[in-house]
């Protein structure tokens, strides 16, 4: 112990204080004693009225935070302190709708979304061989899949030589106004004209596609001569 006498007649060890505890406790003192910020309470230039520790952020906030719920992502909060991660998230979750990023409703629009208010038909498959003899079916734009199963486009039920699920495909393109014919997903094969479709063969009017013990005529309607492109709203 290094016992000292201050110039106010304090005794204390200086080997434990720089500086007369004493004083220091009555303002008598120099103020020389380096402190860190936590120590001061100092915020943005003013000391802390209290003896409350106060954090780097605290200390360094320059004045309240702007009101909003957006207010407090990405940096302090107006009552100082950091903002968790969950606080951010809650913050950005409650944004007004302008600040959020705008989300995909998943629905994709058609061809001909942004010109008729129904997806149009653009031509038909007439049975003219099978158990659906005289039935028609609709013909829409891009791929419609041929099978048994009541989720096809082109429906052949009561034909057990047809494939469930998409044993042929008639695809319309709209841009080049043409009708192709291609192979699905099934095993079993069809014809066209009495040809193998083993690869997209272009149809042209009344070309007969067989599929199972069902033909089908091709009726375009859609074709050089017209495209539903051409009509306006």
């Amino acid at each position: 112990m290094n016992l000292t006498k201050c110039k106010n007649g304090h005794y204390f060890d200086a080997d434990k204080y720089p500086n007369c505890p004493h004083c220091a406790s009555s303002g008598s003192a120099d103020d020389d004693v380096t402190v860190n910020m936590e120590q001061t309470g100092y915020r943005g230039g003013v000391s802390s009225s209290d003896d409350q520790t106060v954090g780097f952020w605290e200390a360094a906030q320059p004045s309240p935070a702007p009101a909003g719920p957006a207010a407090n992502v990405g940096g302090p909060r107006a009552g100082g302190g950091p903002v968790s991660l969950m606080q951010a998230v809650n913050a950005a979750s409650a944004a007004p709708a302008n600040l959020r990023v705008e989300e995909d409703n998943d629905k994709t629009v058609s061809y001909y979304g942004g010109i008729l208010e129904t997806e149009p038909v653009v031509g038909w498959l007439v049975c003219v061989e099978g158990k659906m003899l005289g039935k028609a079916f609709e013909l829409k734009n891009g791929k419609n899949f041929i099978g048994r199963s009541s989720q096809m486009d082109v429906i052949l039920e009561g034909d057990a030589n047809v494939s469930r699920d998409r044993h042929a495909i008639v695809t319309y393109e709209p841009r080049g106004r043409e009708f192709f014919a291609q192979p699905g997903e099934s095993r079993e094969l069809f014809y066209v004209n009495g040809q193998v479709v083993l690869m997209n063969v272009v149809l042209k009017a009344r070309d007969i596609i067989s599929v199972g013990k069902t033909d089908l005529m091709f009726i375009p309607f859609c074709g050089a001569d017209f495209s539903w492109d051409e009509i306006k709203k």
